[in-house]
Formats: C-alpha cells, sequence, structure tokens
C-alpha cells in the first residue's frame, strides 16, 4: 500500500512539473507576440523618415 502512495506521490509530483513547465512556454510565447505586436504597431504609427534617422 506505502509502495501505491509512493507512486501516486511522484506522478503528482511530476505532473505538477510538467504542467509549470509549460506554463513558462507559454509566458515566454506571449511575451514574444506581446513584443511582436508593439513593434509592428510602432512601425505603423512613425513615419519611416523617424526609422530611417535611427539606422
Amino acid at each position: 500500500m506505502k509502495e501505491n502512495q509512493e507512486i501516486n506521490t511522484n506522478l503528482i509530483v511530476e505532473i505538477k512539473q510538467l504542467i509549470e513547465q509549460s506554463r513558462q512556454k507559454v509566458a515566454v510565447a506571449v511575451n514574444s507576440e506581446i513584443s511582436m505586436l508593439y513593434w509592428h504597431i510602432s512601425r505603423l504609427s512613425f513615419p519611416n523618415s523617424v526609422w530611417e534617422c535611427l539606422q
């Protein structure tokens, strides 16, 4: 019986780790997309001459 409890505890720990890893990956992906969104908005908001001066 105790062995089953150990297996179940280990399984729960592993599942929690997988969930946390997935959450971190999602956060990175969302941050990347938001950054690209802001970049595209800034490209639309400022005239090309401003961008040419920055290069």
